[in-house]
């Protein structure tokens, strides 16, 4: 039992420690223990997981400390949500902005994913700045109404506000500006009716997106008739005749060149491509960042430079 009372001896503060020749409470040295135990392992509890790349964006990323980002190719994509406001009698109507890739991105694929299932979008007609507009098979109600109405916008030069969240938003405290254009961005606006069959009565909560996204558009030397051993209508210096693909090669190239700051991808920046001497050699699909000027059987295409 002598244990237990030197124990409760320590606790009362009635000991004491001499150290470097002074007497420190025994009690006080275990309290401020404990509160840096305490603190450290708080700190730990909290401290923000580091996140997983990969090719499919499996988490709605949120909040405006977001690290920018393009997609090569066809991939699914949760997108950063942006914003939201709700208005309406009961806040019925609901409003998300969510941002898929930066740069000018080609467009969505004919569906999307929707509380774990794969749901048909159904084109309609465009009714302000949006490049496509949607609504969703199975939330359309019987006067041709969709509870669900997507407006895509893909990132052009001069792409514009969407009107109608501007309009709904600004007598609201957080409202969606003229100016919120996202310039360089490609972006969904999610207009939500909350209609009581499609989702209290089938017992569903607010829709958790996962888009099928075509991303950025590319240039490719070898449709652009400009170049020796290319033939396309392609240009360099006009990414309205550059276009979506699934080449692996055209994917390094763009990439390539954007991370050599030949061009940019990203984006809304206003970058200018810079002089370089780097050398794309280049033959059918193969193609090969190179600075030695022509091999046998490749043309060399100059990104840039002399």
């Amino acid at each position: 039992m002598a244990i237990f009372s030197a124990i409760g001896t320590l606790l009362a503060g009635t000991a004491t420690l001499s150290l470097f020749g002074a007497s420190i409470s025994v009690a006080k040295l275990i309290g401020g223990a404990l509160a840096f135990g305490t603190k450290f392992a708080f700190s730990k509890a909290t401290q923000p997981k580091k996140q997983k790349f990969t090719a499919v964006q499996g988490q709605v990323q949120m909040g405006g400390d977001v690290p920018a980002g393009s997609l090569f190719g066809t991939g699914k994509t949760k997108g950063h949500r942006a914003y939201y406001a709700k208005w309406d009698k009961g806040n019925k109507m609901n409003a998300d902005v969510f941002i898929l890739a930066n740069g000018w991105c080609d467009g969505l694929e004919p569906y999307v994913y929707m509380f774990g299932s794969k749901a048909n979008l159904i084109a309609k007609p465009v009714v302000g700045g949006e490049a496509a507009r949607y609504f969703v098979e199975g939330y359309i109600d019987g006067d041709g109404n969709s509870s669900i109405d997507i407006r895509f916008y893909d990132g052009r030069p001069g792409q514009v506000a969407d009107a109608e969240l501007v309009s709904k938003t600004a007598a609201l405290g957080n409202s969606w500006k003229n100016t919120s254009r996202l310039s360089g961005i490609c972006y969904v606006v999610v207009y939500r009716y909350y209609h009581l069959k499609f989702f209290r009565d089938a017992g569903r909560g607010r829709p958790d997106f996962e888009w099928v996204l075509r991303g950025l558009r590319e240039y490719d030397p070898t449709k652009d008739s400009t170049v020796a051993g290319g033939n396309g209508p392609q240009r360099i210096n006009d990414r309205s005749t550059w276009v979506h693909t699934l080449n692996p090669a055209i994917h390094r190239l763009n990439y390539w060149a954007s991370r050599s700051a030949l061009w940019s991808l990203d984006r809304g920046r206003g970058q200018e491509p810079r002089p370089t001497r780097s050398r794309v050699l280049f033959h059918g699909h193969q193609l090969l960042p190179h600075a030695e000027e022509g091999k046998a059987g490749l043309s060399v295409f100059a990104l840039g430079g002399r």
